[in-house]
């Protein structure tokens, strides 16, 4: 065999060498990855539902307090009324 020969084979088996490693690479890093990207996916969910439950709360006070304040009205409305009425 040639010399020019046996470094086309050698360089072919480190090519099938390199592309097996890295074959076996992404194997392993596979299930990592999805590990990695299944826990990212459930924190974002997980912040997602606080900010929703802080913004419902938070709607929920201002609703109140709207309330409230209408109910209030209403009634200092009605007692203004009914002076008005007894006044006449």
């Amino acid at each position: 065999m040639d010399s020019k020969q046996k470094m086309a084979i050698a360089g072919a088996g480190m090519v099938v060498a390199g592309s097996g490693l890295i074959f076996i690479g992404m194997a392993m890093m596979t299930p990592a990855i999805a590990s990695l990207t299944g826990h990212l996916l459930q924190k974002s969910t997980d912040r997602a539902l606080d900010q929703f439950e802080r913004a419902s709360r938070t709607i929920g006070t201002i609703a109140g307090v709207a309330q409230r304040a209408i109910t209030e009205a209403a009634r200092g409305a009605g007692g203004a009324s009914k002076a008005a009425r007894h006044e006449s």
